[in-house]
């Protein structure tokens, strides 16, 4: 931990400061026919396989050369703006060097999740050895995928039951692949689709700085939005809904469920005060600030390390109460678990180990102590609780819609529900096949916002008439105090295992009989985002290459 402990003393890592030289900010012409011409470099100025970011009238615009071709797309990623030439490049694609989302070269297209936009693709030509750039003025940093326009409305809607991220890329999904029919969204959320990743990281967090989309544009490409509405009742046989409360009745074509979890509740004496919050929706995010003098964070999940690092600038004090010797360590590694100590410490926030709490006690009606087992009691005026999901799948129990031992939706690579015809399931109320990490029957559960998305693409690829299955590479996330861990890969076990560390930073390859399954890093060489490429080409990676492997760089194997 040497290495890593002199880095969080003195400064950590920031995640988005860029690692390449400024982008080059460079003058263009007007042709004769209105385009924006641009010289860029020379030919022999980049090698096979190198990009470099340039800025024209504003925007970011990323170069790449491969076995001699150039191509240039827009060069920020549409997700959170980071700079894709930080990011990885292979085989005509671009990865970003935050959170692994996927940007073809060829059509600018977005491959590979998160995020909800394409970049846009740009002309280049040769004129004497040099490389120019061709464009309309007004350029951007995104595109938005050409979609279908609704033709009919006669049949039966696809109905979406859900508003998170798998059910809003499946809609957008039908419509790019070019289906023409009704889609129906229907949330019990009060806003519409936003990005709920946020709630824990912007503790004044509002709907309309986080919201996937504009009212206009579900208007625009025909999407209809029922809000506050939820499903009570499911007939597969007759193909309907059944809508809480009113009682109407929705015939569908095609039903996704898309219903995601809600916050596990603490079961413990007192849990129902005043005071008790679960961060799952934008209105649990309300007030926080107010309230956070003395603060406890129950879990040390993502939820629970990520509310206690965006409430510690704004509390007297912040702990967190974690069940296992390290947060995160059957998540992310013990590595990372022991970092994460360090980093809280250093930021003025106590994690309680190997701890639990028993009880809360209140006065008034609201929280004022946190029992923990070994008797103490820890002054609070906010309690944040963080220790799970559970699916929200009650209301399909005798509908023949299957449920596993845990209330999650088995599905096959298509993401249609195993047993019953028209029905898709989507995000994290599924169990899916995990191809390549995992045995061919066996299906899992993967609780984050990329493989929501992914499965929100495949599904809507399949109901529009462009079948496909589910492919990908799990990779998640966590910023806590500027500094980022990330994980690729799926690992069942982390017991076997090679951490490798380096000044600012380490890499931890994970195995399953003697092959790399999964990578858990931190710092500017991390190598999670080059292995999302590497795992996506089935490439298989021995514990031996990796303990001959010093110089924590793969790139021959993109």
């Amino acid at each position: 931990m040497g290495s890593i402990s002199k880095s969080i003393k003195d400064s950590w890592f920031d995640e988005r400061k860029p690692t390449v030289e400024a982008a080059q900010d460079v003058p263009g012409k007007t042709t004769d026919s209105g385009l924006l011409e641009v010289p860029l470099c020379k030919t022999t100025d980049l090698r096979n396989g190198e990009m470099k970011e340039f800025e024209i009238e504003g925007a970011c615009v990323l170069l790449v050369k491969d076995k001699g071709e150039f191509a240039a797309i827009g060069g920020k990623c549409p997700h959170y703006g980071a700079s894709l030439a930080n990011g990885v490049y292979s085989n005509g694609k671009v990865r970003c060097p935050l959170h692994g989302a996927c940007f073809s070269t060829e059509s600018g297209d977005i491959e590979d999740f998160p995020g909800l936009d394409c970049v846009p693709k740009y002309q280049t030509k040769i004129v004497d050895d040099e490389v120019r750039f061709v464009a309309p003025r007004g350029l951007s940093n995104k595109r938005v995928r050409g979609m279908a326009t609704v033709s009919s409305s006669a049949r039966a809607p696809v109905v979406i039951v859900g508003g998170g991220p798998s059910g809003q890329i499946c809609a957008e999904s039908m419509r790019q692949e070019g289906y023409r029919g009704r889609i129906l969204i229907i949330s019990a959320d009060r806003f519409l689709p936003y990005d709920r990743v946020q709630l824990t990281k912007r503790i004044r967090a509002k709907h309309e700085d986080i919201q996937l989309r504009e009212w206009s544009f579900y208007e625009e490409h025909g999407i209809e939005i029922r809000l506050e509405t939820s499903v009570g009742e499911v007939s597969t046989e007759e193909k309907f809904v059944k809508l809480r409360g009113s009682g109407e009745k929705i015939v569908y074509s095609k039903l996704v469920i898309a219903v995601g979890g809600r916050a596990r509740k603490l079961e413990v004496p007192g849990s129902g005060l005043e005071g008790v919050r679960y961060i799952r929706n934008l209105e649990d995010n309300r007030n926080l600030a107010a309230r956070a003098k003395h603060v406890v964070v129950i879990g040390a999940s993502f939820v629970g390390l990520e509310s206690a690092a965006m409430l510690a600038p704004e509390a007297q004090s912040v702990t967190v109460i974690c069940n296992d010797s390290a947060p995160l360590r059957r998540t992310m590694g013990a590595i990372a678990g022991k970092t994460i100590l360090e980093l809280f410490k250093v930021n003025g926030v106590k994690i309680e180990v190997n701890a639990s709490v028993v009880a809360l006690e209140g006065k008034h009606g609201r929280v004022s102590k946190v029992v923990l087992a070994d008797g103490r009691r820890l002054e609070v005026d906010l309690v944040i609780v963080g220790i799970g999901m559970v699916p929200n799948t009650e209301f399909l129990k005798g509908t023949g819609i299957q449920l596993d031992s845990r209330g999650f939706i088995p599905v096959n690579e298509k993401m249609e529900a195993v047993g019953v015809k028209d029905v898709f399931a989507i995000g994290d109320v599924c169990a899916f096949p995990l191809r390549w990490f995992t045995s061919s029957d066996k299906r899992v559960n993967v609780q984050h916002y990329q493989i929501a998305q992914r499965q929100g693409k495949t599904a809507g690829g399949v109901i529009a008439g462009k079948p496909q299955r589910i492919q990908t590479v799990p990779f998640f996330w966590t910023v806590l105090f500027k500094t980022g861990f990330r994980f690729t890969g799926f690992a069942e076990t982390m017991d076997d295992c090679i951490v490798k560390e380096y000044d600012g930073g380490y890499n931890m390859y994970i195995f399953k009989d003697n092959h790399l399954v999964a990578v858990s890093s931190m710092g500017p060489k991390a190598q999670s985002v080059p292995f999302t490429e590497i795992f996506s080409k089935c490439i298989i990676v021995t514990k031996e290459e990796v303990k001959m492997n010093n110089t924590n760089d793969w790139s021959h194997l993109l």
